[in-house]
């Protein structure tokens, strides 16, 4: 090659023997490749990494480095880090001789690249995290074979599990520890190929808390909870091996007058009672297996029912059952409540109700705005329900009748006054449709799903703190409600408890 300059033109030209060159082709010999980590399901970019000589003579791919090398897992909260997983076929991956030696079968991610178009300009290249299932830890402490308290501790991978501080264990002046009982059970969301693994009893009870605690026999209420994880997690760092691991462990006490043999042979369930306003619930009887108790029957502000027990059978699974129905009576004004406004419309008002025959005169009529047919049920809540009639287009307040509590009426109109929904009940009597709840009559069983605690909500909606079923089990229905302002499906498993209808399975 030889450059010439030209006189004439003041012009430099490059010569290929003896020849001119007018077009110089490069070719890519080494380079650097800029890497950003974006986690994909957020797409929020949390560092960039220039690759040194990533573009190598005669390669056409580079292995982009893990964070975890690069000491920046710290970054990564929750995702897997810069490697290629088949998540989808994880639960295919098995060595048939060795079936139970699984992994994440992590592989080197590799970025493949066009040495004839790559450039300063475009060698940039995006590393897209995939997000992990965290990891959960359970901890049920039980007192004479029931539940005392539980605690639960969830924490993503790349992160340190937090230090609990509230446990709560019974008093150890009046009840003992019983190691041989100390449990866990373990689940892999990622392989259910696994399924569940167990292990128990004293043996199991000393390696988690005996000699990880130095020695201590009893789990102490200061931090023993995360002393215990320290077992399966010394420096309480998450690592991505935990990914969608769910781990239960279970603890129990016994007070000093405890009988196992006397306690499994003592139930405690709910009672449903077949009545004519509905199943009604009557919750937490016990009694001994094969005994018949007397159960009393629920009272309903406004009704007053056929009799005050009912016979109900303590059977050998563990339930609580009576064949016996009861009626409930309205109580007319005459004969007294006891309340201050019971409900005084009928339960049941004709679908077809006919109008006032002895009206009174309107010196004044207004059209009234028309309503849709429609039938249906309703049931009230918690308060008294406030009743309207319509006059004039407007809905006026009925101020000597109310709707009794938790209560059932039919109704067969609805229409919409000032931007309000209301149905009519009875012959010119109507409720805001914010006041009550629209439901279906429909009986039947719902299964809850693999999950150990399903939460219930009470007919307003609210969450009910204190109460919870547990998995798999199976719960009777008495009808389909439609709760909340945007009327979301539920099953009514107890007189005022209700359960999500994507929370259970119908049997």
């Amino acid at each position: 090659m030889q450059l010439q300059y030209d006189d004439n033109t003041q012009t430099l030209s490059l010569l290929d023997d003896s020849k001119k060159v007018n077009h110089i082709t490069y070719e890519l010999i080494n380079g650097d490749a800029n890497v950003h980590y974006v986690f994909k399901d957020t797409g929020e970019e949390i560092y960039q990494k220039v690759h040194k000589e990533a573009f190598e003579s005669s390669e056409q791919d580079f292995t982009v480095k893990r964070l975890e090398s690069l000491e920046k897992g710290y970054l990564l909260k929750g995702h897997f880090d810069a490697v290629s997983i088949d998540l989808d076929n994880l639960a295919n991956v098995a060595d048939p001789l060795r079936p139970t030696d699984i992994s994440f079968e992590e592989e080197p991610l590799v970025k493949e690249f066009d040495r004839d178009k790559i450039n300063k300009d475009n060698a940039e290249f995006t590393v897209k995290l995939e997000k992990a299932k965290p990891t959960t830890f359970n901890l049920n402490v039980y007192l004479d074979g029931k539940i005392f308290s539980k605690q639960s501790v969830t924490a993503d991978i790349f992160t340190k599990i937090p230090k609990q501080t509230d446990e709560k264990l019974p008093d150890p002046a009046t009840a003992k520890l019983n190691n041989n009982k100390t449990y866990t059970d373990m689940s892999y969301s990622y392989f259910p190929q696994m399924g569940v693994s167990t292990m128990s009893g004293k043996a199991f009870h000393q390696t988690i808390f005996d000699v990880v605690n130095n020695g201590i026999d009893e789990p102490t209420t200061e931090d023993f909870f995360n002393q215990a994880l320290k077992y399966y997690t010394l420096d309480m760092r998450v690592r991505f091996m935990l990914a969608g691991r769910k781990q239960n462990i279970y603890i129990y006490y016994e007070s000093d007058d405890y009988s196992e043999e006397e306690a499994n042979s003592t139930v405690t369930s709910n009672v449903h009672i077949n009545s004519n306003l509905g199943l009604q619930t009557v919750l937490n009887v016990t009694g001994k297996k094969g005994e018949t108790v007397l159960v009393k029957v629920p009272q309903i502000e406004g009704y007053k029912p056929d009799k005050e027990t009912v016979k109900a059978k303590i059977n050998e699974d563990g339930t609580i059952t009576t064949d016996e129905k009861v009626k409930y009576y309205l109580i007319e004004d005459d004969e007294g409540s006891g309340s201050t406004k019971p409900p005084v419309t009928t339960p049941e008002p004709n679908p077809n109700p006919t109008s006032n025959p002895n009206p009174a005169p309107n010196p004044n009529p207004a059209p009234n705005p028309n309503p849709d047919k429609m039938n249906g049920f309703v049931g009230t809540m918690k308060q008294y329900v406030k009743l309207y009639q319509l006059e004039k287009g407007q809905m006026k307040l009925i101020t000597n009748k109310e709707l009794g509590k938790h209560s059932n009426w039919k109704f067969d109109q609805t229409i919409k006054v000032n931007g309000k929904i209301y149905y009519r009940v009875a012959t010119n009597e109507w409720v805001d449709a914010k006041t009550v709840y629209r439901y279906q009559v429909e009986s039947g069983i719902v299964e809850t799903k693999d999950k150990e605690f399903t939460s219930l909500v009470s007919s307003d909606a609210k969450l009910i703190s204190n109460r919870g079923l547990g998995a798999h089990s199976s719960w009777q229905y008495d009808r389909i409600a439609y709760l909340g302002d945007n009327e979301e499906k539920y099953y009514r498993v107890a007189t005022d408890e209700f359960i999500a209808f994507n929370d259970v399975i119908q049997k």
